[in-house]
Order: C-alpha cells, then structure tokens, then sequence
C-alpha cells in the first residue's frame, strides 16, 4: 500500500504537523479554560452592584476571555435607562471569574 503523505512535500508536510499541533493546543486551552470559571455569574453582579453609586434598573452579564491566556472575566453592565429611551446612567464592571477581583470599571 502507498503512502499518501510520500507525494506531499517537505513544506506541506511542515505545514500539516504544525497545524495539528496547533489544533490539539487550542483545544486543550478551550477544554480547561471553563474550570478556571469559579466565581458564579449572580456573585459577580453582586461584587458590580457594588461598585457603583446607583440603584441599576437593567442588568446583562457575559462571560469573555482577556488577554493571551484568555483569563474569564464577568462583564456586567449595570444601567438606569432615561425616558427618551436612551440610558441615563450606565457603568460596565470587569469581574475576574477566577477570584472576583475588580479589574476594570466604566461609567458613562
């Protein structure tokens, strides 16, 4: 039986075995990335509410990934909406989801 990969090249070759590595590493950092989520979702609105001097009448939450190791943080948007529909006050809170530390906070 012949071969597949003996007609390829040096450089495809290369080329193959660096993108498979490349999968299994992606892969293994977005398999173990969720355990490191140890701060719920409702203390991380807690540790935001917190954080500001007004009583918010919307809250969302989402869950994103920063820098180079993709750390999770809470991104929680706390806002007062004014009657022209836009918002009167609005403050987003960065919570770390690793130890809910305050990393980051907005008000505009």
């Amino acid at each position: 039986m012949r071969n597949p990969f003996s007609s390829l090249s040096r450089a495809t070759k290369v080329m193959i075995a660096l993108g498979a590595v490349l999968t299994v590493v992606a892969a293994t950092g977005a398999l173990s990335s969720d355990r490191s989520v140890s701060v719920p979702k409702e203390q991380a609105v807690e540790i935001a509410h917190a954080q500001v001097d007004f009583e918010p009448e919307v809250v969302r939450v989402r869950l994103v990934r920063q820098g180079f190791r993709s750390a999770p943080y809470w991104a929680v948007s706390l806002s007062v909406p004014d009657p022209d529909g836009g918002s009167a006050r609005v403050a987003t809170v960065l919570v770390s989801a690793s130890d809910g530390a305050v990393a980051e906070i907005n008000e505009g």
